[in-house]
């Protein structure tokens, strides 16, 4: 776990999906997982300049159906991939949380490729009662994820491989702001 605030009742954790592999029902090896995604309606993000920052897919499962809203952009549902429900079964055993029915899946494919500081406090993840578990992917190349609290900025970095699974829970995106930082 890299964050654990009980008082904030929040946490960030990531999960290695070359750790994960051996557990799950679908092998698919952390060399294969770009071949495997390659299929998906992947979108180009833009910046609030109109740099390209990466590319995205929203993936939900079970009954959810919903597109995700992030900034000036709509992201379309897109069934997720059997292998990544298996994920989100590990996802809930580390959490003692419901599975996951949605994820956020980030190619970041350029070493000039980033995300912005920001919160995902869109509607879709409000959840007051602290219950809320975000889920992103990233794919492509390693990129430096920071994360700060908002009341002091004190920042913390650690980097984000191919194939990890960011988890963050509680009320994380109410008292800190993360980024994807270029690689360059």
């Amino acid at each position: 776990c890299l964050l654990d605030r009980p008082t904030l009742n929040s946490r960030i954790h990531i999960l290695k999906y070359d750790e994960l592999q051996p557990s799950l029902k679908t092998k698919i090896s952390s060399s294969d997982l770009i071949d495997s995604l390659q299929t998906l309606p992947w979108a180009t993000a833009r910046d609030t300049s109109g740099f390209v920052s990466r590319k995205s897919c929203w993936l939900t499962r079970d009954n959810c159906k919903c597109d995700y809203k992030y900034g000036r952009s709509t992201w379309k549902s897109n069934e997720c991939p059997i292998f990544i429900g298996d994920i989100c079964t590990e996802i809930a055993l580390l959490t003692g949380k419901e599975e996951p029915n949605g994820i956020n899946a980030n190619w970041y494919s350029s070493v000039e490729h980033h995300l912005d500081y920001h919160a995902d406090n869109e509607p879709l993840f409000q959840q007051e009662d602290g219950s809320a578990l975000i889920v992103s992917l990233s794919i492509g190349s390693p990129t430096a994820f920071s994360w700060k609290e908002n009341a002091t900025d004190k920042e913390d970095t650690t980097i984000l491989s191919h194939g990890d699974f960011l988890v963050m829970e509680g009320h994380t995106q109410r008292y800190y702001k993360h980024v994807v930082h270029p690689s360059r």
